[in-house]
């Protein structure tokens, strides 16, 4: 079955979304997309007219400069290939090679790609873990220290909020941070629609942060790969910025996905606030009744919040199986974010109605779930001696070995389980035990987990470095 057969099956179940992108496939859209039904005629390239995104003159530099304005940075720039050519590029305008930086290490492969293309070196601060093995980012205190280790390192790579909806005292680490001149710089690929509400965590913008990158299709009417960088700060120079863009982006951008960011940021800004307020309203309705099987504001420590647009279903607290209530709406026609053993996501967005909820509410009362059966030791916990930086082990020849062999290895590869897509191990980390059980655990549980192969006996293998092979 070819990829357009799959999708128009898919269209044809008619799922209520719980799932990026944040369109959601809202009908009203179409009052707003009328204009662009013509895919194939407004499918258009550079020519005289168009503007071009890598020298904006006229209606892309329109389009930004609205952007900037209602974002309240300094100034914006689209995207096209999505937030992690944002990453790459926000990185390595940051830095020259042989710099070094903070990394939070449960962050997206995207940020250490960054690295390895801009030859930086990264020192992962390691963030707090939740009880059921959920990530919940990093603690002022935790960057205290990561900098007095590290005192040359020209700035932090945070996550924020991260993809569970967690979001750390922001405010309070971009002022230490700057406190010592140092960078701040922004994964906020979940955080596009922060501003909102007041009752959602800190924007990283008005935090003061130095540059964010939004993924604005995870939870705004957008198309999917379209995102925004915004430059919050004098200390990024613009024209290298604006360098590292067009070499990160693609020569021929998308104008549909470009034209989705303006009519995306039309919605938000004449609906957001109503449309943001009603769907606050449809959740906390909703968590009235299911709210003891979510995460709420009493589950997390003292300095991190939670975005209430993210649902997090924990299996610890309903003792019922997440990934079966997964299965099971699926089923029923309504599709989630992600599912493991521990926890299932919810992913809302603006483009939700009330009627949503009430599907869901209605199909989860009649669900007859599987016992929980979890592990907690999912989480970011592993701290894995750092051997060979990610440019080194990239070059070093290597081989396919038993998971069990492995061990005491250096790893070739990245380790990452999709979702979210934070790497268990990056490439010159060393394996240890505690690694290899862990995989255990997310190949039992089915998950998909890349940088595993299944060899013919059926045995997994992991790629190791040849020369460190014991």
């Amino acid at each position: 079955m070819t990829l357009i057969d799959q999708l128009k099956l898919i269209k044809e179940e008619n799922l209520t979304s719980f799932h990026v992108p944040g369109h959601k496939g809202h009908p009203i859209l179409m009052d707003y997309y009328k204009d662009i039904e013509q895919v194939l005629a407004l499918d258009l390239t550079e020519f005289p007219g168009t503007d071009d995104l890598h020298d904006p003159q006229t209606c892309i530099r329109f389009s930004q400069e609205q952007a900037s304005s209602l974002y309240k940075s300094q100034s914006a720039y689209f995207l096209v290939n999505g937030t992690t050519c944002g990453i790459y590029s926000m990185i390595m305008a940051a830095t020259q090679p042989g710099d070094c930086l903070l990394v939070q290490r449960d962050c997206h492969k995207a940020v250490y790609e960054a690295l390895f293309l801009g030859r930086v070196k990264g020192y992962g601060v390691y963030p707090q873990v939740h009880e059921t093995g959920m990530s919940l980012g990093l603690s002022l205190e935790s960057v205290k220290q990561a900098f007095m280790e590290h005192p040359h390192a020209k700035g932090l790579v945070l996550t924020y909020p991260n993809y569970y909806g967690i979001a750390c005292d922001i405010e309070a680490i971009c002022d230490y941070a700057h406190s010592l001149g140092k960078l701040v710089l922004v994964d906020g690929a979940h955080g596009a629609h922060l501003q909102l509400n007041k009752s959602l965590p800190t924007c990283p913008l008005e935090a003061g942060c130095d540059i964010v990158v939004q993924s604005s299709h995870k939870s705004l009417p957008v198309m999917t790969q379209a995102s925004i960088l915004h430059v919050n700060s004098d200390r990024i120079d613009r024209i290298q910025l604006e360098r590292m863009l067009r070499l990160h982006q693609s020569s021929s951008p998308s104008y549909l996905l470009m034209s989705s960011l303006d009519i995306g940021l039309k919605i938000y800004a004449q609906e957001g606030l109503m449309r943001m307020a009603r769907l606050l309203e449809a959740i906390d309705g909703f968590m009235e009744a299911h709210g003891k099987s979510f995460l709420q504001d009493g589950d997390l420590p003292e300095g991190f919040t939670r975005d209430r647009t993210k649902m997090v279903y924990l299996g610890l607290k309903s003792q019922k199986d997440p990934e079966d209530l997964d299965q099971q709406l699926r089923k029923k026609g309504i599709q989630l974010e992600f599912s493991n053993p521990n926890l299932a996501v919810f992913v809302t967005s603006i483009m939700n109605e009330k009627e949503d909820f009430s599907d869901l509410l209605k199909k989860m009362e009649n669900l007859d779930l599987k016992w929980y059966s979890g592990n907690e030791n999912t989480g970011c916990k592993l701290d894995l001696p750092v051997v060979l930086s990610i440019s080194e082990a990239y070059y070093k020849p290597s081989h396919l070995v038993d998971l069990e062999a492995s061990i005491g290895s250096l790893a070739k590869d990245y380790i990452i389980p999709y979702p979210p897509g934070v790497p268990l191990i990056i490439p010159g980390e060393r394996i240890n035990q505690e690694l290899i059980d862990l995989i255990r655990v997310y190949i039992k549980s089915q998950q998909h987990i890349k940088g595993i192969y299944k060899s013919e006996s059926t045995e997994f293998k992991i790629e190791i470095i040849t020369e460190e092979r014991e």
